[in-house]
């Protein structure tokens, strides 16, 4: 087999931007490794476990906004980039996942490690590439366009599957060098912009602008401080990256209810990605006569209300200096959102229980320095972020919230802080933490990690949840007991280690995380779940305005 097309693959990612590439370790892509790990211009990892290296991937892509490749062997290692392929789709993140595969000819006569490649990750790709197992016909402008895919418009994964027949590993004594003929078509198709809409948004007066989970975006932030202020209502949960705004509304899940009028709006404008709160989808679902417009220069759009009426190619902040020419809106109607998170943050300000995870997240949350990356992992942390808030400076907040699930989480953060070289902190559940565990199963592990593992020894989530809370099957199949710790992964990955049972061991530990800066640290904050499911709600009897 003729190798030279595969030693061009990373001369082609490389004149793309691609930084660095994923590898789990196998013999069929054998090729692939080599090629990659003998380019100068690409950084390699390897990773054995190819869920967490899927993860891993994702969080370097985060940084570099760039596609970073995955590869791995033929067979069911692929399969286990599956959630890692599912979060990038939903969540846009860019990936070129190479899959080596067998030759068609032994596939499904029971020949060893293989499976049906072709197609493996269905809808959750934005394109899919079977290469000839004659690797003389793999042309330079397939893989060129494969990257391309994965950045143009709306960014995510494409998967390139490639077949190859023995032998597929270069001679001992042959060094291949880059073709000196490398052909590249680079898309520079402009996608074409709307214009504001601004006879449309005179109809309205009760306008309400929400912003989904959006990367950090300091030009955004410093226009909300200059030009926005409290002209009309703006939300945004954790993941928007707007906490050190003021005049963006962040603690509505203490105070949104479905049948409250005074906030239901007769517009409702949408930036960004998904929206973290249940509640406000509720309020907004149930609003009668609303009609709903997205915005994003994309064009790409979700009816997450079952309202949507307009999708608008137009840059946010274009559309927001547009926007706040206009003064027609109807003050009574925004007065409304800001007096009930005027009170919200005032009773949060005063907030002071006895020691339970509320108090161990608001402490926490609070210690956090400015100019960190945080990773949040899904379930309870998330919302608790969320409804406690941040407000601290250049804070980069991240979030698989592309799919919601628990997995990856550990190894999202691992490659973020690998491709940055900030002070990265993680807060996470127990058994979030501890399903991810291979995340460190590997020779990377940077040493700008803080993780913040809060213990309740199962996932306490459902206790909190109307339908399983009230199950008999709780403890067993819904919480899932454990009593595992994370010492011993600590101990094993090189770690140092933080044990907090009381108030005033948390004390200590935040004056750690106020000053973290560097180094491989775990805190663990154990709390007891009856405990924390009474003081859950006492607080938001106690926050939620009167």
């Amino acid at each position: 087999m003729n190798l030279q097309p595969i030693f061009d693959i990373p001369e082609i990612c490389s004149r793309l931007g691609i930084k660095h590439a994923v590898i789990s370790p196998g013999s069929r892509n054998g090729a692939l490794t080599i090629a990659f790990s003998r380019y100068p211009d690409i950084k390699c990892f390897s990773v054995p476990d190819e869920r967490s290296a899927g993860f891993i991937a994702l969080g370097m892509s985060l940084q570099d906004n760039q596609p970073t490749v995955l590869i791995c062997t033929s067979g069911s290692a692929g399969l286990n980039y599956g959630p890692a392929v599912a979060e990038a789709f939903f969540n846009r993140i860019p990936l070129l996942i190479l899959t080596a595969d067998r030759p068609a000819d032994l596939i499904g006569i029971r020949d060893g490690q293989t499976i049906y490649q072709k197609e493996l990750f269905g809808k959750h790709v934005k394109a899919f590439f079977d290469l000839p197992v004659d690797s003389l016909n793999i042309s330079h402008q397939q893989i060129s366009k494969a990257i391309e895919i994965t950045k143009n418009g709306v960014a995510g994964p494409v998967h390139v599957n490639i077949p190859f027949k023995e032998p597929f590993y270069p001679s001992p004594n042959h060094q291949h060098s880059i073709s000196n003929q490398i052909q590249i078509e680079k898309n520079t198709t402009e996608s074409p912009v709307d214009i504001f809409p601004k006879n449309e948004i005179l109809r309205f007066k009760k306008v309400l602008i929400v912003f989904g989970q959006q990367s950090f975006n300091l030009d955004l932030i410093d226009f909300f401080k200059s030009k926005v202020k409290t002209k009309f209502a703006c939300l945004g949960d954790v993941t928007a990256n707007l906490h050190e705004v003021d005049d963006v509304v962040r603690h509505h899940d203490f105070y949104i209810e479905s049948s409250n009028k005074d906030l239901q709006p007769e517009l409702v404008i949408t930036f960004g990605l998904s929206v973290l709160s249940k509640k406000l989808k509720q309020l907004l679902r149930s609003t009668e006569g609303l009609e709903h417009w997205h915005v994003g220069i994309e064009g790409d759009s979700a009816d997450t209300f079952g309202k949507l009426t307009r999708t608008f190619r137009i840059d946010i902040l274009s559309f927001l200096r547009e926007l706040c020419e206009l003064d027609h809106f109807d003050n009574y109607y925004k007065e409304n959102w800001f007096k009930s998170e005027l009170k919200t943050r005032t009773n949060l300000s005063i907030f002071n229980q006895e020691y339970a995870e509320p108090l161990a997240y608001q402490q926490v949350l609070y210690a956090i320095p400015d100019f960190v990356d945080v990773h949040l992992a899904n379930s309870m942390t998330v919302r608790y972020a969320s409804m406690l808030g941040l407000s601290q400076k250049n804070l980069r907040v991240y979030c698989n919230r592309g799919t919601s699930g628990i997995d990856g989480s550990n190894s999202t953060a691992i490659g973020s802080a690998i491709s940055s070289s900030k002070a990265t902190v993680l807060l996470t559940g127990d058994v979030s933490f501890l399903y991810d565990r291979n995340a460190f199963w590997h020779n990377h592990v940077p040493k700008n990690m803080l993780i913040i593992v809060f213990n309740n020894s199962g996932g306490g989530i459902f206790r909190l949840i109307e339908g399983p809370s009230n199950q008999p099957e709780l403890e067993e199949f819904f919480e899932t007991q454990q009593n595992s710790s994370s010492l011993h992964l600590a101990n094993e990955f090189g770690f140092e280690y933080q044990q907090i049972r009381n108030e005033d061991e948390l004390s200590l530990a935040c004056h750690m995380i106020q000053n973290f800066k560097s180094g491989k640290h775990i805190i663990e904050v154990f709390t007891n779940k009856y405990t924390n499911e009474k003081s859950f709600k006492e607080m938001v009897k106690i926050i939620a305005p009167k």
